[in-house]
């Protein structure tokens, strides 16, 4: 097939508009719609996979990525389960942190580390929070936005108090209480409604006043995503579990519907911008009736009338997804200093890395939806009746 008599019929209607100005600006409109809405879709999935990651290692990795409700005597079994790094025994409970008139509750973890168990291939550090409290010390390792409530510093003494097996004394209901030491902080978001704080399991254990019966297995996920191949072979074992979602499922999926909904929104400018394609070749090919009734008389294929007018809107399309691409990319490797010039509070930089397979599916994706809208005027251009035309001028 040459393709040498279409593309240049194609180049030659898209420089000369003989339909006039609003032809052209119409074809120049789609073009820049395209390369906004390809940009604008590259740089806001770039962000947000950045931010989805950033999330990931900051929220989950406080969180259990799953809680096993057994005794330790099994986490050797446990760690033979698919995507399974580590296990450890683990104690989480709600207690209650006071600092003058103000109060907030807390997730209290307890963690031996003594007793962490990992696969072959795994690091320790990788599990435990830096400067792990050791037995007796009645040390925690806070989330930072409990230091940012409270306003506490390093090595400050605080209260925790909890309600968990109260005993009866002469002067009532008596909650356990005990005086632990921050030491140290852990990543975590800045308005997160769950604080947590992590400390030696048995002096958390002494706490709450638990049993040894009282104590699960805490696992470490190689990706905390892939829960559901784990969570069935624990069913097989009958075994009592939660994972992370029961903590913080709802938070992800309210990340998830933002992406969602940004994703329509700028899909929207891309078919917007399309369907100015189909607008500008349709007045193309109403304006060129009587050169394409020539055409035809001197024997020029439908065919090639048809291609010619489909190139003209793949040519529109890949213009506009390349400049796209390329202004895709340089606001996403720019997004940091651009979230600061508008003002956005960013925080930590986004470690913003461009996926080259999105940038392609993006892309190819508004070159074929630029093509499909080719197909009509293309039609109704090949189809058109050489003798009834020739006279149109």
């Amino acid at each position: 097939m040459n393709l040498y008599l279409p593309i240049k019929i194609a180049l030659r209607c898209i420089i000369h508009q003989r339909s006039g100005r609003f032809a052209g600006f119409i074809a120049l409109l789609s073009l820049i719609g395209i390369a906004i809405g390809v940009g604008a879709l590259i740089t806001v999935s770039t962000v947000m996979q950045s931010l989805q990651g950033r999330l990931k290692s900051t929220v989950l990795n406080n969180t259990p990525h799953i809680t096993v409700y057994t005794t330790p005597d099994h986490m050797r079994d446990l760690l033979k389960l698919p995507h399974v790094n580590a296990a450890a025994p683990f104690i989480n409970r709600t207690a209650v942190v006071k600092s003058g008139d103000d109060v907030a509750l807390v997730n209290v973890q307890g963690l031996d580390a003594k007793n962490l168990f990992i696969v072959s291939d795994s690091h320790t550090e990788n599990f435990l929070p830096r400067s792990m409290p050791g037995t007796g010390s009645y040390a925690l390792i806070a989330d930072a936005a409990l230091f940012n409530r409270f306003h506490f510093v390093f090595d400050q003494k605080i209260k925790l108090i909890s309600t968990v097996n109260a005993r009866y004394t002469p002067a009532g209901l008596t909650p356990s209480s005990r005086i632990f030491t921050l030491i140290d902080y852990q990543p975590s978001l800045r308005d997160t409604l769950i604080l947590n704080a992590v400390g030696d399991l048995e002096d958390v254990r002494r706490l709450f006043r638990l049993k040894d019966s009282e104590v699960c297995v805490r696992l470490w996920l190689d990706d905390p995503m892939n829960f559901e191949e784990t969570e069935k072979a624990l069913q097989a074992m009958n075994l009592n579990f939660e994972d992370w979602r029961s903590q913080q499922g709802d938070f992800f999926r309210s990340v998830a519907m933002e992406k969602l909904s940004m994703t329509i929104m700028l899909c929207l400018i891309v078919i917007v911008a399309a369907f100015n394609i189909l607008s500008s070749l349709s007045m193309s090919v109403s304006s060129r009736i009587h050169d394409i009734a020539v055409l035809k008389t001197l024997g020029m294929r439908s065919s090639s009338i048809l291609y010619s007018f489909m190139l003209q809107g793949l040519i529109l399309g890949g213009a506009g997804a390349l400049i796209g691409i390329a202004l895709g990319i340089i606001l996403s490797l720019n997004s940091n200093a651009l979230l600061i010039l508008l003002g956005v509070p960013a925080g930590n930089s986004l470690p913003v890395s461009p996926d080259p397979i999105r940038i392609f599916v993006i892309a190819i994706s508004a070159v074929l939806l630029s093509l499909i809208c080719t197909i009509y005027p293309a039609i109704k251009a090949a189809s058109a009746d050489p003798a009834s035309n020739l006279n149109k001028a």
